[in-house]
């Protein structure tokens, strides 16, 4: 796979604390790491993402299934649904993107976004539908898509919760479902997730229960949008104790790493890269 030995070495290690701390102020290290994806992503996939045509073409294609079937009825609906330049320019990057190292992907999401956030209001709701027609095509949505779908949706200025006013002591259900799917992500076994989601609610004010359902992507949305209503001082907080969780096996996955990642950027608390130490 197109850039897998560089950026897999970086995620790997203890290094979500490392990133909450250089918010807002990325070191030398961050830059090479920046340009370190840059050249592992091949020049045509590079060249798209800064275009709004060709970066829809590239979220597309990054919500195509592996499953052949589903991945048909995928491209027959977006062939109705977008744009013919948009379902051209997916059927010419299509390719490369399948071949992308899965730790490209969070990436080439983030290197669209500029080119996404140009649309207007109008091509962004038809944006958003075309991606629901994808993510809907299987009957299932995996946390992979949820988050792309997050992620893109709060950079495109659709996502509004109400007044930042509540205190991570009023959002226990939703800090306890939010960090029970990240636990989940990073590992299998039962023992395992009971001890990272332990790590995480040491961060907290209060112990964290299992919660049933953390594939149910419906409860997550609903959990992340009180949960964006958290006062600016509760915040960090929250990103430590998904820092301890995603850190406590030792390792991170790039599942781990996007939710981390994608729940800063709703929080308004956007960070560098993560590094390995």
């Amino acid at each position: 796979m197109a850039g897998a030995g560089v950026i897999s070495a970086i995620l790997t290690g203890a290094s979500a604390q490392a990133a909450i701390g250089a918010m807002g102020k990325p070191d030398q290290r961050h830059l090479a790491h920046a340009q370190s994806v840059l050249d592992a992503l091949p020049a045509p996939i590079k060249e798209a993402a800064h275009e709004p045509y060709t970066a829809r073409a590239l979220i597309y294609a990054l919500l195509l299934s592996d499953e052949q079937a589903v991945r048909e009825h995928q491209l027959k609906a977006l062939e109705q649904a977008a744009l013919p330049d948009v379902y051209q320019a997916l059927l010419a990057c299509g390719p490369d993107v399948s071949r992308l190292d899965v730790h490209l992907r969070l990436p080439l999401i983030e290197l669209t976004l500029p080119a996404l956030q140009s649309l207007s209001n109008e091509q962004g709701q038809h944006f958003r539908l075309c991606m629901e027609r994808l993510i809907d095509a299987d009957g299932k949505v995996s946390l992979f898509e949820w988050t792309l779908y997050q992620l893109v949706l709060n950079n495109l200025g659709e996502q509004h919760g109400g007044p930042s006013n509540l205190k991570l002591s009023d959002l226990k259900g939703e800090c306890q479902q939010l960090l029970a799917v990240l636990a989940a992500a990073g590992q299998d076994d039962p023992a395992e997730i009971s001890a990272a989601l332990t790590a995480a609610g040491n961060e907290l004010p209060f112990d964290l229960a299992e919660v049933e359902g953390t594939s149910d992507m419906q409860a997550l949305s609903l959990a992340v949008e009180r949960l964006r209503r958290l006062k600016p001082l509760h915040k960090p907080a929250l990103l430590q104790a998904m820092a301890r969780c995603i850190e406590h096996s030792g390792r991170i996955l790039p599942a781990e790493a996007e939710l981390f990642r994608a729940m800063a950027d709703i929080l308004d608390c956007p960070m560098p890269p993560l590094l390995s130490e």
